[in-house]
């Protein structure tokens, strides 16, 4: 198996996916989203009591993380103007 193995689905009823080995490169990484995710989230807002009510916070999160919040490694761009700019960039080229 080879890829991203699916993994028993979970209670929001979409299959949770994994690398099919760990990778360290990809390690770093994830720990540092974690990282990100309790520092900016979790850390800072009172949870709610149902999953549900958690959903609309994370999602409100996360369009602030992915069309608002600067990200250094993408040059102090926003995911979405980097994905933008990309999209450009690859239309440019044919």
């Amino acid at each position: 198996m080879g890829g991203l193995a699916e993994l028993p689905e979970v209670a929001a009823g979409h299959p949770a996916l994994r690398a099919a080995a760990p990778l360290p490169k990809l390690n770093g990484s994830v720990e540092r989203a974690q990282r990100t995710h309790k520092e900016e989230f979790y850390q800072l807002v009172e949870l709610p009591d149902t999953i549900g009510e958690l959903r609309q916070k994370l999602r409100a999160w996360e369009a602030v993380y992915n069309t608002e919040r600067s990200h250094q490694a993408l040059g102090y761009l926003t995911p979405e103007t980097f994905y933008q700019r990309w999209l450009t960039t690859q239309a440019e080229r044919g």
